[in-house]
């Protein structure tokens, strides 16, 4: 979770941050579907180190699958993460993964990439299209974090693993954390 007083309300062209009983909340344009709010539990499920299984809560209950996904993972020092929105996922590793050297995010919207300057500055941020962007290094750990549930196809996820498998070091893997599944890359 990003402190809320780094974080101020914005109308813009592509999405608008309000804050609806002190919590942030980014709205993009495109659908009243899709939105994040600043909320601990996006970078800690996401990332596998989410509550314990909660029967009444289907969010929380999907965190132990995430879990499964870092199950004997090795440190992963570098980490490409693909979607900036809010910040919450590379802020989270920043915060809580001290092993991580490099964190780098692409997103391809100039106006998200202008708004959201309270992550820390250690975090990269590159202005490229997630599915045409070549890296100039290798990651142990590439995140696939750009859609919502609805959205993503198995051609999708396809693309973006051939496209960037070069790029993942050997025991790397790149992770859809919207419906979690990894692939990790072996000799």
């Amino acid at each position: 979770m990003i402190n809320e007083n780094l974080i101020n309300e914005y109308s813009g062209t592509t999405f608008s941050v309000t804050k609806v009983n002190g919590v942030s909340r980014m709205q993009y344009a495109s659908s009243d579907e899709h939105w994040i709010e600043n909320r601990e539990e996006y970078g800690s499920i996401f990332m596998g180190d989410g509550p314990c299984p909660d029967p009444d809560n289907p969010f929380v209950l999907g965190s132990v699958l995430h879990k499964r996904i870092f199950e004997d993972i090795p440190d992963y020092e570098n980490v490409l993460v693909l979607g900036l929105g809010m910040g919450l996922l590379p802020q989270y590793i920043k915060e809580n993964k001290s092993f991580v050297k490099v964190i780098d995010v692409v997103d391809n919207n100039q106006e998200v990439i202008d708004y959201v300057t309270f992550i820390d500055d250690s975090i990269n941020v590159i202005k490229a299209d997630a599915y045409t962007y070549t890296p100039d290094k290798n990651y142990d750990l590439i995140i696939a974090d750009l859609w919502w549930h609805h959205q993503i196809t198995g051609e999708m996820k396809d693309n973006l693993k051939n496209h960037y498998w070069d790029n993942i070091n050997y025991n790397g893997r790149i992770y859809f954390p919207i419906n979690p599944i990894a692939y990790i890359k072996t000799a």
